[in-house]
């Protein structure tokens, strides 16, 4: 079911009487769908601890280098204004991260520390080395973006 409202209610989002309400940010809509409760399973499970650990990952990252990911992040929106995805320096982190698991198998995002990329020598010590190693679509003026994740 798709609901629309007024603008000054745009900013709906959340639970309530058994329903999910959330923003769709290219129609620009408020869409309304029935809360169901997921079945517990082993991906599941898998996949909330790798984005706890995520989230984890990048509380641990240099200030630079998320920097460099939130530049990186403007400029991939400027290439692709036109599918309406609006990246960030976290989302760009968490695709960078799913990038590296399946260039490497052996990595496991759920515990997976900054420390652990520059020990092992992954490519995604600086966005630089990402972009170069093919993790990443290059940019204008990438080659500045070189600091390092520690």
């Amino acid at each position: 079911m798709k609901a629309k409202m007024y603008s000054w209610l745009r900013n709906l989002v959340g639970k309530l009487d058994g329903l999910v309400y959330y923003n769709d940010q290219v129609m620009g809509e408020v869409l309304v769908r029935d809360y169901v409760e997921p079945t517990r399973s082993v991906s599941n499970d898998r996949l909330g601890r790798n984005s706890l650990n995520i989230k984890l990952f990048y509380s641990n990252c240099s200030e630079a280098y998320l920097r460099d990911l939130g530049i990186y992040a403007v400029m991939m929106n400027l290439n692709h204004i036109r599918t309406g995805h609006k990246l960030n320096r976290y989302t760009m982190l968490t695709k960078l991260l799913y990038k590296l698991q399946k260039l490497y198998p052996e990595v496991d995002l759920g515990t997976l520390t900054p420390q652990d990329v520059v020990n092992q020598g992954y490519p995604v010590d600086s966005v630089l080395h990402a972009i170069m190693r093919g993790l990443l679509e290059p940019v204008t003026g990438f080659q500045n973006l070189d600091n390092e994740i520690v």
